[in-house]
């Protein structure tokens, strides 16, 4: 039985259209969807993420991640779970219409079959993606397929970008698939030993300072 899902079932809420260039207090995200971004920049920049309207895919709005200022090895990445009930020693895939600017790294779809809580790139090696590490000016397709562990309890999927530029993904599906289907072996493209690196160095510094240290602004003053 072929189970499917667009972006118009996904975001049922109302949003606010805004300019590619416009600023993140104007992006509205999508209902149901989580977001992260690590960003390694001495600037400490954050990804933007919302929904776009004034980019379309035969008329439906797209998903989109903005990055400035960043190094190779800060990401961002839009997301959305689903439990791997009914799912487990089966093949599913993810797929959509992929469009990218000004992209120095990396971006595109990926999914990640496994445990509840894991990172986007918390594996030995990073999760199944397919996308481009260069711009791509008009709608592409892209679709990652995975097999779904017998103890694989969630199953994630989404939209990632490392380092900078901007990308756009509309017309989004999720399917099972049979077993002739082969499985993704691509990944985005991330020098993972030096994003873990990056975060063993953060998180060893975050026990530099004082003991018993305060929370800072109790008072909500500003600047």
């Amino acid at each position: 039985m072929e189970l499917a899902m667009n972006l118009k079932v996904l975001v049922a809420a109302p949003v606010v259209a805004f300019l590619v260039m416009a600023n993140a207090a104007e992006m509205k995200r999508p209902e149901g969807w989580s977001w992260t971004a690590q960003s390694s920049s001495e600037a400490h920049n954050v990804y933007d993420m919302g929904l776009d309207e004034q980019v379309l895919y035969q008329g439906q709005r797209s998903l989109t991640l903005r990055g400035t200022n960043q190094t190779d090895i800060s990401y961002s990445a839009a997301m959305q779970y689903v439990s791997s009930k009914g799912y487990q020693g089966k093949k599913v895939r993810f797929s959509g219409m992929l469009r990218t600017s000004g992209i120095d790294n990396w971006a595109g779809i990926w999914v990640r079959s496994d445990s509840v809580g894991h990172d986007v790139f918390s594996g030995d090696i990073p999760p199944p993606g397919m996308g481009s590490t260069q711009a791509l000016s008009q709608w592409t397709p892209v679709s990652v397929v995975v097999l779904v562990g017998p103890q694989d309890s969630q199953i994630a999927m989404g939209l990632g970008l490392v380092g900078n530029g901007q990308a756009w993904l509309s017309d989004l599906k999720f399917e099972m698939v049979d077993d002739t289907v082969p499985v993704t072996t691509t990944r985005p493209a991330i020098d993972l030993a030096k994003y873990k690196k990056w975060v063993s160095q953060r998180q060893a510094r975050a026990f530099e300072g004082p003991d018993r240290a305060l929370p800072h602004n109790l008072e909500l003053k500003t600047e």
